[in-house]
């Protein structure tokens, strides 16, 4: 097993950490903590100095400008973390409200921050003051694990069109008693409904149907961005078994894609060893299997774990009577 295929195994386990450059905002002055709180979807005002959360800032209208980790390292000191080259857009979009605001921003690019998981969950941890990011192999150990994981990032799984309730990690980055912040009209809208979105991003596991040759012939596009996924009336249970791979027209007239593949990785040397995040149609139900549009693989859909639970069998993104209306 390669060095990357053993590592992120016990870095998603939360038995090790890696260094991963991030871009890092840092806001400090006496109205860092009020200033942020009014912006971002998580509570600013309770992170303790020396704690993390995820979160979001929004646009109006409740779509992703920046998904980023928050670490709070003093009173009137907070910093922002977000994959590599989206600190910008993050620096751009605080700057537009802070009018009169005794809080002060710091953009650093390409700097170094340690990430290790906690319950399947990425939490970074940085020092005082921005130092530049050296490494080469913690970066594809993290990506590994987050996707495994079920863990979404810019820009393969939220953009500026993808909306917090469709990512699968609402619950780990909103706080719902906060009060009010930019953007949030829409997602509370769709949370206190219990209202199911359009799409919602999905694990998918258990890849089969082809072999070892089939898996070299289809790398390009099985390990590619925006692959269309269709449902199948029957799948093979193993690879190098065949399979129907007849679109099921009950489920998807005319054979319309009912998914699209973001992101995937090398989980196993295994033939077929992927793992994978995909976007797919609240139509899709959980534990079912799709196909990858022009190869020979299919593989199962999985409900992320960081995300309310559907039922076995229910679609994707519907919650259990038992959980309607609650707040997780």
């Amino acid at each position: 097993m390669s060095a990357v295929l053993s590592s992120w195994q016990e870095l998603a386990a939360g038995k090790s950490s890696v260094y991963v450059g991030v871009d890092r905002l840092d806001a400090v002055g006496p109205d860092t903590v009020k200033f942020l709180h009014s912006l971002l979807s998580q509570n600013m005002s309770d992170l303790a100095v020396g704690s993390g959360a995820w979160t979001f800032l929004l646009q109006p209208q409740g779509k992703v400008t920046s998904f980023a980790y928050a670490r709070r390292l003093g009173d009137e000191h907070i910093v922002l973390l977000t994959e590599a080259g989206f600190g910008v857009a993050l620096h751009a979009a605080l700057s537009r409200y802070r009018i009169r605001t005794k809080c002060e921003l710091a953009l650093s690019l390409s700097s170094s921050a340690s990430v290790s998981f906690v319950d399947r969950v990425p939490t970074f941890s940085v020092s005082q003051t921005p130092e530049p990011f050296t490494g080469a192999e913690g970066p594809t150990v993290y990506n590994t694990a987050r996707i495994v994981s079920g863990w979404p990032a810019q820009p393969n799984e939220i953009n500026e069109a993808t909306i917090p309730n469709e990512t699968g990690v609402l619950r780990q980055s909103v706080d719902f008693t906060k009060g009010c912040y930019v953007g949030q009209e829409l997602v509370e809208r769709i949370d206190s409904r219990a209202a199911t979105t359009p799409r919602r991003l999905v694990r998918l596991v258990d890849f089969v149907g082809g072999d070892a040759t089939s898996e070299q012939s289809d790398l390009d596009l099985l390990t590619s961005k925006g692959t269309e996924l269709h449902a199948v009336a029957d799948a093979p249970s193993a690879p190098g078994e065949a399979g129907n791979a007849e679109l099921s027209e009950a489920i998807v007239p005319q054979a319309k894609a009912i998914g699209v593949l973001m992101s995937i990785v090398r989980s196993s040397p295994a033939v077929g060893g992927f793992s994978a995040l995909a976007y797919v149609t609240r139509a899709v139900r959980d534990e079912s299997q799709v196909a990858i549009a022009g190869t020979s693989w299919f593989a199962t859909v999985m409900v992320l774990r960081n995300d309310v639970h559907a039922p076995t069998g229910a679609p994707v993104g519907v919650r259990s009577t038992a959980t309607m209306g609650k707040k997780a």
